[in-house]
């Protein structure tokens, strides 16, 4: 009996250490997508982006979650088209362009 348990457990042990390893070796579908343009845009953009933040317009460094600065400007009382662009996000290339940006939304 003893026999028989050691080799079960030592067959088990093999078993799934070679799917383990065979998963690992195997690329997921999830990895083999590429990124949508907008992954692509957020993750390499190095300026900032404009977006509603909890129904306020909020700007944010690029790539970071938590905003730099959130404005009185509530997003519900934009038009539907800012509201709309706001919620994908919209980019800023400098300081300059980024004040620019809010006065147009925030006025």
């Amino acid at each position: 009996m003893n026999r028989r348990l050691i080799f079960t457990l030592v067959f088990t042990l093999v078993f799934l250490v070679s799917v383990g390893s065979v998963a690992t070796f195997v690329p997921s579908a999830a990895k083999n997508e590429p990124p949508t343009a907008a992954e692509v845009t957020k993750s390499e953009y190095t300026g900032y982006i404009i977006k509603d933040f909890y129904g306020k317009v909020a700007v944010f460094r690029s790539g970071e979650d938590n905003p730099i600065q959130i404005t009185d400007t509530l997003t519900y009382s934009l038009p539907e088209l800012d509201r709309a662009q706001l919620s994908d996000g919209v980019t800023a290339d400098d300081e300059a362009q980024l004040k620019r940006l809010l006065e147009d939304y925030c006025s």
